[in-house]
């Protein structure tokens, strides 16, 4: 078993090597709690040296398909095991929020914002973070939003100004929902304004690519009872739904799941955004108080918490990898 550590690393020095063989025979490849960017350099680090080992390479990934896994998969003949490692952090993370005495039922919120939306990053591979924030500024709906966004991302230190040229932006930042420092990890969850806000939006790590890969992030939502709207990948919401996951078609348009262009399908996305904000807050709070909510956002929490949901995921990736190395 090959792995970096600090996860998420790319750096060939922070590769753990779990081997009892100077040569293993299948070497198991574990890059999941990343994406598949177009290059990661212990990839190819090691890549020449499993080949010269002879060793069978299984790549694990949290990616269901992708231009970049496709790359490596041919380049270097690999094989593929995808399973959904994010749900199983996020199962470890989130345990403690069952049925906590602090999380008020939908039914009973008395909400103060259209929205919620969170953001940490927003450098290098997170533009649609970057172009959103702008947009609910432009078209004066900020307000609707519990809006988190910092002045300067957190791992490179530039400024918004410097990636987006918008001092106009520059000047209200930060914006601070829970954390002023912006320190609040993936493990973290934010019970007191789930109580107060209504739809939350989700920001993917990864929006302007053809793959079909998700984080923790959209489980946030989920445990909190709260609807929300995706800027994820194409079809990241027919993934859930075939993971036993319900969605919010029934409220609002979802069409923006399918689309396979970028930009078409983020103006989709902040459509249906902009029709909500038009809406009167006490219409939201009304959607909440619905049978037709209550039901998803309690069966989503459900299925989320079921032994029988982590069980599928373990088991599917045990089998997978059984079957391979068969």
């Amino acid at each position: 078993m090959v792995y970096p550590y600090p996860y998420g690393s790319e750096h060939p020095e922070d590769t753990v090597f779990d081997s009892a063989y100077e040569f293993p025979k299948t070497v198991l490849l574990l890059y999941d709690q990343e994406p598949i960017w177009s290059r990661i350099r212990w990839l190819d680090h090691f890549a020449e040296m499993f080949h010269d080992w002879g060793s069978t390479v299984i790549l694990i990934t949290a990616e269901k398909y992708g231009e970049n896994l496709d790359n490596y998969v041919d380049k270097y003949g690999w094989s593929v095991v995808h399973y959904q490692h994010h749900y199983v952090a996020a199962r470890d993370w989130y345990r403690g929020y069952r049925n906590h005495p602090l999380l008020m039922r939908p039914s009973e919120r008395t909400l103060e914002k259209h929205f919620v939306c969170y953001n940490r990053l927003f450098a290098e591979n997170r533009p649609h973070r970057c172009k959103l924030v702008q947009d609910f500024y432009d078209n004066n709906i900020l307000d609707t939003a519990a809006y988190s966004f910092p002045a300067h991302d957190p791992i490179t230190q530039q400024s918004f100004e410097s990636i987006t040229g918008r001092a106009d932006i520059q000047k209200i930042l930060p914006l601070v929902i829970d954390d002023p420092e912006f320190n609040n990890g993936s493990f973290s969850i934010d019970l007191e304004t789930a109580n107060t806000c209504g739809i939350h939006i989700c920001m993917e790590t990864v929006f302007d690519a053809n793959e079909n890969y998700f984080t923790e992030k959209i489980f946030k939502p989920i445990v909190l009872k709260q609807p929300f709207i995706l800027f994820g990948t194409c079809n990241t919401l027919d993934t859930l739904q075939h993971m036993g996951y319900k969605t919010f078609s029934t409220h609002w348009s979802e069409h923006y799941d399918s689309l396979v262009d970028h930009d078409a399908r983020y103006s989709a996305a902040f459509d249906v955004i902009k029709d909500l904000a038009d809406q009167p807050l006490e219409n939201i709070q009304n959607m909440f108080k619905g049978l037709g909510m209550r039901s998803i956002l309690e069966h989503n929490y459900e299925w989320f918490y079921m032994q029988r949901t982590l069980d599928n995921i373990v088991n599917g990736l045990y089998e997978d990898i059984n079957a391979l190395v068969d």
